[in-house]
Order: C-alpha cells, then sequence, then structure tokens
C-alpha cells in the first residue's frame, strides 16, 4: 500500500469544491502526481495546486499518478413523515444520503426539520421538491394517508426515478394502483418496491426504519 499525504493548508479553495460535492449535484475527482500536482474538480469547477514533494523511495518507471472519483451523495425524496421518520433520517444522513422530505401536514413537518441532517432539506409540495432538489436516486411514500399516498405515486410516476418504495401491506398498494391511470400505474410498476423495506423480521418504526434503510443500501450498492 502507497499513501499520498497532501497538505489541505496548501490547498487554496479546497473547501469551496467539497461543498460543492455535498450539495450532491455532482461527482468529485481527485488526481495527484509524484511531482506535486494535485488537481480536484466537481463538475464544471475545478482547481489544481503544486505541493512540495519528496521522491517516492520506491524505483520509478513512469512518473506515479493517483486518481480517485468518488459519486455525488446519493438523494432520496420521503413523502411523508410518519412515525418512522424520526429514526429513518438520521439513520440515513448518517449512511450519506441527503433527504429530501416532503410533509404537507405544517405540524408533522415541523417535528422532522432537525432529523434531515446538514443535507437535507423539507418542503411543503412535492412538485416544489421535485424542482428544486439534487439528482435524486429514489423516493419513499409513507404518508399514512390513503389519498395522499396516492396522489405521492401518480406525481412520481411521470418521473424517471428508478426506486420508488410504497410503505404498507400488499393489499392497501393494490387498492392504490387501482385508482392510479392506466398510463401512470404501467409507468410506476417496474420501479415500485412495496412493501418497501428488507424482510429483517420485527415490528413497529425501529425494524421499519432498518429494514428501508437496509434496502436502499443495498439499492445503492448492489442494485437489489
Amino acid at each position: 500500500m502507497r499513501i499520498a499525504l497532501l497538505p489541505l493548508q496548501r490547498l487554496p479553495g479546497l473547501a469551496d469544491l467539497l461543498v460543492a460535492w455535498d450539495e450532491g449535484r455532482d461527482a468529485l475527482a481527485l488526481r495527484v502526481d509524484a511531482s506535486g500536482q494535485v488537481r480536484l474538480a466537481v463538475g464544471n469547477r475545478d482547481r489544481a495546486w503544486r505541493v512540495p514533494a519528496s521522491p517516492p523511495p520506491w524505483p520509478l518507471r513512469d512518473l506515479p499518478v493517483w486518481e480517485l472519483r468518488i459519486g455525488r451523495p446519493p438523494a432520496v425524496l420521503i413523502a411523508g413523515s410518519g412515525p418512522e421518520a424520526p429514526l429513518l433520517l438520521p439513520l440515513l444522513d448518517q449512511l450519506g444520503w441527503r433527504c429530501v422530505v416532503v410533509e404537507p401536514r405544517d405540524r408533522w413537518r415541523a417535528a422532522h426539520l432537525a432529523d434531515v441532517g446538514h443535507r437535507g432539506a423539507a418542503f411543503e409540495r412535492l412538485q416544489d421538491a421535485l424542482d428544486a432538489a439534487p439528482p435524486l436516486d429514489a423516493a419513499l411514500v409513507m404518508h399514512h394517508n390513503f389519498e395522499m399516498d396516492r396522489d405521492a405515486l401518480e406525481t412520481l410516476s411521470r418521473t424517471p426515478l428508478p426506486f420508488i418504495g410504497l410503505l404498507g401491506p400488499a393489499r392497501r398498494r393494490d387498492d392504490l394502483l387501482r385508482l392510479l391511470p392506466p398510463r401512470d400505474r404501467t409507468r410506476l410498476q417496474p420501479r415500485l418496491r412495496a412493501p418497501v423495506g428488507l424482510p429483517l423480521g420485527g415490528q413497529g418504526p425501529e425494524a421499519i426504519a432498518m429494514s428501508i434503510g437496509a434496502q436502499l443500501q443495498a439499492y445503492r450498492h448492489a442494485d437489489a
């Protein structure tokens, strides 16, 4: 194993690029060579520096170059903030997900503002969230309200989101799908995970939050 140590104090402007990456719109690409050339790019923003570098203590055939790419932080839209939210939102935040909460009920939305984490945001209307959010990787529908869930599924069916999770039993899922326009139902079904969550066992908000977090993490890393 070979390790390159970078003197951060000699990289002015680095923090701005890291903040841009943390906003979740673009991947981060780092390139370092043995002469001390450092380049960091996030989307169409990039900076280059030269730092002092001692010769590597191993034989050189060509000038060594290290390259590292870190994808943008994943983002999930959560439509509805029921009893699972205080457990699920911090879990996803700690796993690196940006959480965008949509909750039309003022009291519920205010109750979970602190849970979305420093990357997160909360909206009253679903369309506002879709317009303002960074690129999304998944959506969860969990209002604990039949009509709100139906409206959210109809809207999300018209997006390109590849993962749409619906909380609740299979019978409720089928009832909701029957009320969607046929075209929306057809577009939604290949992407719908319902009931959302891996079958880990257990009951209650804690078990549900863990099962949803596990499925999202598996989907992110293994396309489960």
